[in-house]
């Protein structure tokens, strides 16, 4: 019976490392500290310390309940994002207590597979910091051209720009779209801004994950990254193209 509970904690624990990196997207699209702890906390207590109860009977619960909220107090102080300026790509941008953001300190000692896992990772953390940094209203044309320039430079920077991280390009411009609307420009130039937007990255961002050759010992997060960042690779492009200014 004991090695019965002691193999059923191992496969909660095992678990929740997946459930651990998922929760990357919940920060990267909804970004609230207050929703990102809720979640892991609740995780953490289901896979990690109620299989140390089932498996290790006698520690007091009082010692797990202990340990649950400085878990959940770790949680909040470390998400959703971290504290690092925009204008440095290469800087850890996700949470300390994210999966990504744990890891990104030591990315460069990763197999090949989860190093650009936790890079394209971290780099969608770091352009939705950018969303998140803009000012609610943008007023004169000037300022929109000094954003555009700054956003512009920024975005250039990185060596490796991949395809995944579209989506949170056209967030971003999408959110400067929004600040424009009313103040200075009519709804069909800000359109045309936010299109024309999307095909420029297009073609910049085109680093494929889906289309990378990794070592055998990789695998299996190597096929699992390649299915994964392949939905957005082979839709994105499609989705894009479907988007057609005309005055």
């Amino acid at each position: 019976m004991k090695r019965l509970r002691v193999l059923f904690a191992l496969v909660l624990l095992v678990m929740f490392f997946p459930l651990w990196r998922s929760l990357d997207y919940l920060v990267i699209f909804v970004p609230s500290a207050v929703l990102y702890t809720l979640t892991l906390s609740l995780g953490t207590l289901l896979f990690i310390l109620i299989p140390i109860h089932v498996s290790l009977p006698k520690v007091q619960k009082k010692f797990l309940f202990l340990g649950w909220i400085a878990a959940s107090a770790l949680i909040w102080s470390g998400s959703p994002f971290s504290e690092k300026a925009t204008r440095h790509y290469e800087l850890r941008h996700c949470g300390l207590s994210t999966f990504a953001g744990f890891l990104y300190p030591v990315i460069k000692f990763l197999p090949p597979a989860h190093h650009d896992d936790i890079e394209v990772r971290n780099q969608m953390c770091w352009v939705r910091k950018m969303v998140s940094r803009l000012p609610e209203q943008i007023d004169d044309v000037k300022e929109l051209q000094n954003h555009l320039e700054v956003l512009r430079l920024k975005l250039l920077s990185p060596p490796n720009k991949y395809k995944a991280t579209l989506p949170l390009i056209a967030i971003l411009h999408g959110s400067i779209s929004a600040s424009l609307f009313g103040p200075i420009l009519a709804s069909v130039e800000i359109g045309k801004i936010f299109v024309d937007s999307l095909h420029f990255w297009k073609g910049h961002y085109t680093v494929e994950i889906n289309a990378l050759e990794y070592p055998w010992y990789a695998w299996p997060h190597s096929a699992i990254i390649k299915w994964e960042y392949g939905i957005i690779e082979k839709n994105w492009e499609g989705i894009v193209n479907g988007f057609k200014f005309e005055n």
